[in-house]
């Protein structure tokens, strides 16, 4: 293992350039590709606390159109929607007219919002944010309750104090009698709970001047029978928000006004998608420097493979020598790609560049680990096709060949095939690899399908005509100058 680093270290200092350029090619398009995806992250969250600041993270509420129907047997309907949903959550109660008394003497009765979550905690969605104290779970069952810190400022608090949770007069259960909605007073027993943690100022703590209680679904429900039940649905990232509504049309009644649809409008959809396709392009350029960088160096790599065979080091060493090589340079390119991605991210956010326009502001500021993950693995294995792809054209040479100077540019053996190598990797393997890690097609038109193909088209032409280009010359050199030498 020390001898395989020295070598790489060696090989490191005697070839400073080709270090460079391929350091320098795989932190390119990793610092492109990362600093979209970060920024586009960021844009959407940004504007989604812009728009729903006294809300949580919620794509879509949903009512279902049979009311009669289980929550149980509903949640069960929506996980199985596996390929556009990634969570599923109830809400219950809102801006209703309960009022909570505190059991200490002297106390008022205090009109609030009650919201009841289900499962908990609800990070999902991140309703709330807890201060102090503890988050509620299901073991809790219906006996504990988060406050708001501006109600417990006012009231005074503290966790471990009992309140009382009842509905006003004007709310108590509605029945129909003799074809009339009658209300019914007393129909709702009052519930005492335990104040189990205190809510920041944020998402539903903000709601209603801050006078906001959480508690179970089903001690909202037993509190305020007569108010809806929404059903929260996050969607699997990249997943078609029209097929997903077109799912959800037969059961449920889609409320947009979640603003779940923030960034997938048809505008601004092909808006982002454009900036996506940018950083592809980006990618293609900086795996195209590593690898003509790798293929100007293969006579030279070719021969070191020689020599260290003839010194009597196995394949099994050679190989693990070279794959170290470009291992090595591989990660720390993608090390300088990410933190100068994020960088170029954190800059252009403070700019207020984002990826649906200028002049929005970026609020908040986060890494999403998959994107940039996926485009640190993308640029380590291409670097790795380019450093084994020696190996793999002196598999079968006899070492001493391989040192031979005289003939191993003429016979055009070890050379052959090396642009289709790479137009492979970078035209087709590449695209197709980037495409998987970020859903353009969200869109079923023709439209969307026209301009897929003209992405298609710019890729191929922009690369293949750099791969191909000195196939084509010499073929064409060729037949120009057979005339002459008949």
């Amino acid at each position: 293992m020390r001898l395989t680093f020295f070598v790489a270290w060696k090989s490191w200092a005697s070839n400073r350039l080709r270090t460079v350029l391929t350091v320098f090619g795989v932190a390119l398009g990793i610092a492109v590709v990362t600093a979209i995806h970060v920024l586009d992250h960021n844009t959407i969250q940004s504007r989604l606390q812009q728009r729903l600041a006294d809300y949580g993270r919620v794509d879509l509420e949903l009512q279902p159109l049979d009311p009669t129907r289980s929550p149980d047997e509903i949640r069960r309907q929506l996980i199985g929607m596996s390929d556009f949903v990634s969570s599923v959550g109830l809400l219950h109660g809102g801006e209703l007219g309960a009022s909570i008394q505190v059991s200490v003497p002297g106390q008022s009765k205090v009109p609030v919002s009650l919201y009841g979550l289900s499962p908990l905690p609800s990070r999902s969605f991140a309703f709330y944010n807890v201060a102090a104290g503890a988050d509620l779970t299901d073991l809790d069952g219906d006996r504990f309750v988060l406050v708001a810190q501006t109600l417990a400022e006012r009231l005074e608090l503290d966790i471990g104090d009992h309140l009382v949770l009842e509905p006003t007069l004007n709310s108590g259960l509605q029945r129909c009698v003799d074809g009339e909605w009658v209300t019914v007073e007393g129909g709702v027993e009052p519930v005492e709970v335990e104040i189990k943690g205190i809510m920041s100022h944020h998402a539903l703590a903000r709601r209603r001047s801050g006078m906001v209680v959480v508690g179970s679904f089903n001690t909202a429900r037993r509190i305020a029978p007569q108010q809806p039940s929404y059903y929260q649905v996050n969607r699997v990232s990249g997943s078609n928000p029209d097929l997903f509504r077109q799912e959800l049309r037969g059961d449920f009644h889609v409320l947009d006004k979640r603003s779940a649809m923030l960034g997938e409008g048809a505008d601004e959809r092909a808006f982002r998608n454009g900036i996506k396709i940018l950083g592809l392009l980006a990618l293609v350029m900086g795996m195209l420097v590593v690898f003509q960088t790798l293929a100007q160096t293969l006579l030279e790599r070719l021969r070191q493979i020689g020599l260290m065979r003839c010194l009597g080091a196995s394949r099994r060493s050679v190989a693990a020598i070279f794959l170290a090589d470009g291992l090595l340079l591989a990660v720390v390119g993608a090390v300088l790609g990410v933190g100068t991605g994020i960088g170029l991210a954190y800059t252009m956010g403070r700019l207020q560049w984002t990826t649906l326009g200028l002049g929005k502001e970026i609020l908040g500021f986060e890494v999403p680990p998959r994107p940039v993950l996926l485009a640190m693995g993308l640029g380590v294995f291409f670097t790795l096709a380019g450093s084994a792809f020696p190996l793999f054209k002196a598999r079968n040479l006899p070492p001493l060949q391989v040192l031979q100077a005289r003939g191993l540019g003429d016979s055009g053996y070890l050379l052959r095939g090396v642009n289709i190598f790479l137009f492979i990797l970078l035209v087709v393997v590449l695209p197709v690899a980037y495409l998987a890690m970020t859903p353009l097609l969200s869109e079923a038109g023709q439209e969307t399908q026209y301009v897929f193909l003209q992405v298609v088209g710019i890729v191929l032409l922009s690369g293949g005509l750099l791969l191909v280009s000195p196939v084509i010359i010499r073929v064409g050199g060729g037949l120009l100058l057979s005339p002459m030498r008949r």
